[in-house]
């Protein structure tokens, strides 16, 4: 599955399904992912307003420097114009499990965990990059 330990990292962030409607201030939600790997932001979703099972259908491709050691969370909020919008749930995983289960397993609904229920859909592409800075260095001398 995982050919180098360096590479490009496709994740595509789908929807959401069955987020719980009475922790909502009006009975829906209108919520937003935002997607981290290794805590730092990769992507913000669109807003879907008013809206308990939203799809987004976006894209972000990363370079990821070290897969072992890597891990992606995915963090759905409550979009109300402040600051801080309050979260609704998220869905995190290291990313080589993140891998193995939606390519060897065909795992692409995940179940969200913290202040709500639901499911959220991911797919997740891995395209191995071999770096070799001794060999780069050759090409200058």
């Amino acid at each position: 599955m995982v050919d180098a330990n360096s590479g490009i990292l496709r994740i595509n962030l789908h929807q959401v399904k069955e987020l719980d409607a009475k922790k909502s201030m009006a009975g829906k939600w209108s919520p937003y992912a935002e997607v981290l790997l290794n805590n730092r932001r990769v992507l913000k979703s669109k807003i879907i307003k008013r809206s308990n099972n939203p799809v987004w259908e976006e894209t972000v491709e990363v370079f990821v420097p070290d897969i072992t050691t890597a891990s992606v969370k995915i963090q759905i909020r409550d979009d109300r114009g402040m600051a801080a919008d309050p979260h609704i749930g998220h869905w995190e995983q290291n990313l080589v499990t993140a891998l193995a289960e939606g390519n060897v397993k065909k795992i692409d609904w995940h179940s969200v965990r913290g202040n709500t229920t639901g499911k959220l859909k991911t797919t997740f592409g891995w395209r191995p990059i071999t770096l070799c800075l001794l060999c780069a260095l050759d090409e200058f001398s």
